[in-house]
């Protein structure tokens, strides 16, 4: 594509100020994309600017001052840093806000994961995403909002209560006690119907390590004397 087809290839409105649409190929993140030799795939905004104004300084980034990722108009472009372009989307507040999730939702997920309900059916109850219902439920959010948690930080679940869990607790307590009994890791792995590897992390503590540390939430609802370990 030359320059010539590259101009006549927008949608121009009548009058002085509106954008002017890239009409062809664009990103999946919206911005449109088109290859001009001998640059080669070149995003067209910053091709627009670069027929223009002139060559874009090594660092710098072509912003838009309507806020039209398909906008080639020169006029609505301007030169910026990353950090010029960061601040720019949050003064217009275009950036995406911090999914956030009450205490109350993060400790209703936990309750309903230990009764034995699926993802699915958790983060459509709660109306949250399997994906973010996962990350709670593995320590991977702090209670009321989506982040990073540093190690140790935050509760971790453990045993049953992981959202990958495979056995219940009841029974990696069965299987220690049949392990201790001289019964061979291949014997229990049959009567459970799991992996042999499963076992042997569970009867070695690789796995299932703390069962007794539950989210404290649990101990507000639940006996869990009667229904994990089965005292009576």
């Amino acid at each position: 594509m030359d320059a010539n087809t590259f101009w006549s290839s927008l949608e121009k409105p009548d009058g002085d100020s509106g954008c002017w649409i890239w009409t062809k190929s664009k990103t999946p993140q919206g911005y449109g994309r088109v290859y001009y030799p001998p640059k080669g795939n070149v995003y067209t905004h910053r091709l627009a600017y670069e027929l223009v104004k002139g060559p874009i300084s090594e660092g710098l980034h072509v912003c838009h001052a309507c806020d039209n990722r398909l906008c080639v108009r020169p006029e609505h472009l301007w030169l910026g840093t990353l950090a010029d372009n960061t601040r720019d989307m949050f003064q217009k507040k275009r950036h995406r806000p911090r999914v956030k999730y009450s205490e109350d939702t993060v400790n209703q997920a936990f309750v309903l994961r230990a009764l034995g309900h699926t993802l699915s059916y958790i983060s459509g109850l709660l109306g949250m995403s399997i994906g973010h219902t996962g990350r709670i439920l593995n320590g991977g959010m702090e209670s009321g909002r989506v982040s990073s948690v540093k190690k140790g930080t935050a509760f971790r679940p453990q045993g049953e209560s992981h959202y990958l869990a495979k056995v219940a607790n009841t029974d990696a307590v069965r299987m220690r006690e049949l392990y201790t009994q001289g019964v061979s890791q291949a014997q229990i792995a049959r009567e459970f119907r799991v992996r042999p590897l499963t076992v042997h992390r569970i009867v070695h503590y690789q796995t299932y390590t703390a069962l007794s540390l539950l989210h404290p939430i649990f101990s507000q609802i639940i006996n869990w004397q009667d229904v994990v370990f089965n005292w009576s």
